[in-house]
């Protein structure tokens, strides 16, 4: 895979140092363009009035080409397409070996199921294979209650992979303390109150039932806590943001969450519409071991990053090192999320010509 075609922010550093190139060429451009309409306007050739005209045309249509050149490209955008295996009779999704976002979404419903018995009656009262039911209300069809679920659920993996990555990313000591701030559960209680499953994993571990005994042990043991497992699959994980200082953390809407820093804003969103994942040939049966085709269903999901550059940013020559975490970052959530990149890992293509090949020597014997 190629790391550098994530660059946002290293394309933005580049194109603020052009910024100073483009302005002296917009310069020496124009003196050549007077010194030469004077030297026409003197020889009485064209009336002064075309002359203004014909200038103005110049001047604001190299004005409007300079402008896109620096702004143009001011929103960078990025689908990753992720998939989910659904078993219809179980009512369950099934995880896929070795690929994270699936077998990690796995944990946390089982996780919060454990936890939350309300929210597993949610998840069978309103189940996924049902996908749409009647609004009695708007007199249409709605999204069952399990498709809010596993959109909450692939939000919180994206959340819990950035705050992971931002701790390591500014886990040196080259960063100033000062410039930095930790944003922690009482910092965005309005993305906690709409993800249920960041509103319970990242719960203190002292108000959580499940983790009682662990707390008295770390009375005894001190020292923070960064992630705990317990053998019924309930789950705490510390949550926090390590950001540029005067960053706000917000949900602009539904299934939406919105990062704005100084230079740069990042909106992540998910998208669960119900459409087929479009597995490749024999991956189901080969790769899975599923025979059951009728009870089984691949969903596709859609996490939607877009990087935003504050025109503010362009002008700015110093500070920049606190954001190449975002091109970083979009290289990472694309191996831990992206279908493609997940077949491309295992070499899927290469092992299914294999199978194939295998198949048929066998049915030769």
């Amino acid at each position: 895979m190629n790391k550098n075609k994530h660059a946002i922010v290293q394309g933005i550093v580049i194109g603020r140092k052009n910024l100073i190139e483009f302005i002296v060429v917009a310069i020496l451009l124009a003196f050549g363009v007077n010194l030469i309409a004077g030297h026409i306007f003197a020889l009485t050739i064209i009336s002064p009035l075309v002359t203004i005209l014909v200038g103005a045309v110049l001047c604001f249509g190299s004005m409007l080409y300079l402008a896109a050149s620096l702004f143009g490209r001011r929103v960078e955008s990025r689908t990753y397409e992720a998939f989910l295996i659904y078993n219809k009779k179980k009512n369950e999704i099934i995880p896929v070996p070795r690929y994270e976002f699936s077998e990690d979404i796995c944990e946390y419903l089982q996780g919060a199921f454990m936890e939350n018995p309300a929210l597993k009656t949610l998840w069978e009262k309103e189940a996924l294979k049902d996908l749409s039911i009647p609004d009695q209300i708007n007199n249409k069809r709605k999204y069952c209650k399990s498709v809010q679920i596993l959109s909450e659920a692939a939000e919180y993996f994206v959340l819990d992979r950035l705050s992971m990555h931002l701790d390591d990313y500014f886990n040196d000591q080259s960063f100033k303390k000062e410039k930095l701030k930790e944003y922690g559960r009482h910092d965005v209680p309005e993305v906690l109150l709409t993800n249920r499953f960041l509103n319970m994993f990242s719960r203190p571990m002292e108000e959580r039932s499940a983790f009682v005994d662990d707390t008295f042990r770390e009375k005894i043991l001190p020292g923070e806590v960064i992630g705990a497992y317990n053998p019924d699959g309930t789950i705490y994980e510390k949550f926090s943001l390590v950001l540029p200082k005067k960053s706000v953390v917000r949900r602009p809407k539904d299934n939406k969450i919105e990062i704005e820093t100084e230079k740069l804003k990042i909106s992540i969103a998910v998208r669960f519409d119900g459409y087929s994942a479009g597995l490749p040939c024999g991956f189901e049966e080969n790769y899975m071991g599923i025979n059951d085709f009728r009870n089984t269903n691949g969903y596709q999901l859609n996490i939607d990053i877009q990087v935003l550059m504050k025109l503010k940013a362009l002008f700015t020559r110093t500070g920049w090192e606190y954001y190449h975490w975002v091109d970083s970052f979009l290289n990472k959530i694309e191996d831990d999320i992206s279908k493609d990149a997940f077949l491309n890992r295992i070499s899927w293509e290469t092992t299914y010509t294999l199978l194939q090949c295998i198949n048929r020597k066998r049915a030769k014997i």
